[in-house]
């Protein structure tokens, strides 16, 4: 009996990592200045013809990105599953004219059953975005799930969230924190910042 729990609660969190990597990479393809449809209709336009434009079109993506970016990726966190997502991108075909080529598609999976707590697409997102300034390098979130580790004095009374990377890593975020990660096999607190 408990190898069949202990399997059901490794599937569920399987489950949890497959919806955060689709939107991860719906939201990285948004990023990049592409375009990504649903059910027909754009909710991310891209930026089309770039030639011309040369570095400028970079900061034209970067801009409209921080503008209506995290619009966008609520509009992703709220699709349901099963939804079918199109991921486009611009080919040139000559200087002034070109057409979107479709580069694949993703589909939301559904959230698994069994799974306990699991921490909110829009946080991952924010955590992984901060361990990667903490580390510098791009990073593989195994697993992040709430967690009864440490004293809930030292991160505010809040909510405390386990994230553990492919590497080995495993650090504790609460929101109080901010911007401070607690490295468990160290024992202290650190900010990239």
């Amino acid at each position: 009996m408990f190898r069949a729990a202990r399997l059901r609660r490794i599937l569920a969190l399987e489950g949890l990592l497959k919806i955060a990597s689709a939107q991860t990479e719906i939201s990285d393809w948004a990023r990049e200045g592409n375009r990504v449809v649903v059910n027909g209709k754009a909710v991310w336009g891209g930026l089309g013809n770039r030639s011309g434009l040369h570095s400028y079109a970079g900061v034209m993506i970067r801009e409209k990105w921080q503008k209506s970016g995290p619009r966008f990726e609520a509009k992703i966190d709220a699709l349901p599953p099963g939804t079918e997502v199109e991921l486009f991108w611009f080919k040139n075909i000559d200087r002034d004219r070109g057409r979107w080529v479709k580069s694949k598609t993703l589909t939301i999976p559904a959230t698994p059953s069994g799974a306990s707590a699991p921490m909110p697409p829009a946080l991952l997102r924010k955590v992984t975005r901060l361990i990667e300034d903490f580390l510098q390098d791009k990073i593989w979130v195994n697993e992040a799930t709430q967690s009864l580790e440490g004293n809930p004095s030292e991160f505010g009374n809040a909510t405390v969230w386990k994230i553990v990377l492919q590497g080995g890593w495993v650090f504790l975020w609460s929101p109080k924190l901010k911007n401070e990660l607690y490295d468990v096999k160290d024992g202290e607190f650190y900010s990239p910042y």
